[in-house]
Formats: structure tokens, C-alpha cells, sequence
């Protein structure tokens, strides 16, 4: 499986399934006393696109990507990537 770009095509009904797709999301802070600094990281969740926005179950429940940061008015996040999840493990096995 391979990172797809939101910018080539979003996931289908079919490929989030009831359990979503992993998310690629790149975070940007800026700080400093005239916001004049930048530190740039990646954190991945599972999520899935609703045919308008991103929504991810980071923390407790489903948010939206947009709007599940807004405590923190000092980054931004944009999900730049997707990816199909892979399979469960198979019973028996462990």
C-alpha cells in the first residue's frame, strides 16, 4: 500500500468501508514574539472523507480536521495524504 495524494483523488464509499482510511496530517506552528518561527510535523489518524471534509477520531469521538484543533490558534492542520488501512489480524494468530 502506498500514501495517496489528496491532490490526485480523495477515497470512495468503498475504500473507507465503516472503518476509514489512515490520514496523513501536517501540522505547522508558528511561535515566537512576532510569529516569526515555524516548526513542521506529521501525525497520522484514522479518519475518512465525508464528501466535504476530513474527520478523524482523534481524542474522543469523530471531529473534524478543521475544527479539532482549535484550541491550539497557533497551527494549522491539512491532511495532505491517504491510505488504505490494511488488514486485521486474523484470529488464531498471536
Amino acid at each position: 500500500m502506498e500514501w495517496i495524494s489528496v491532490k490526485d483523488r480523495l477515497p470512495d464509499d468503498s475504500e473507507q468501508d465503516k472503518h476509514g482510511v489512515l490520514i496523513h496530517i501536517e501540522v505547522i506552528e508558528t511561535y515566537g514574539k512576532h510569529k516569526d518561527r515555524k516548526e513542521k510535523w506529521h501525525d497520522i489518524f484514522v479518519g475518512y472523507y465525508d464528501g466535504r471534509e476530513w474527520q478523524t477520531s482523534y481524542c474522543y469521538g469523530c471531529e473534524y480536521v478543521s475544527k479539532a484543533f482549535e484550541k491550539f490558534p497557533d497551527e494549522t492542520y491539512e491532511v495532505t495524504h491517504w491510505m488504505l488501512l490494511p488488514e486485521p489480524p486474523s484470529e488464531g494468530r498471536g
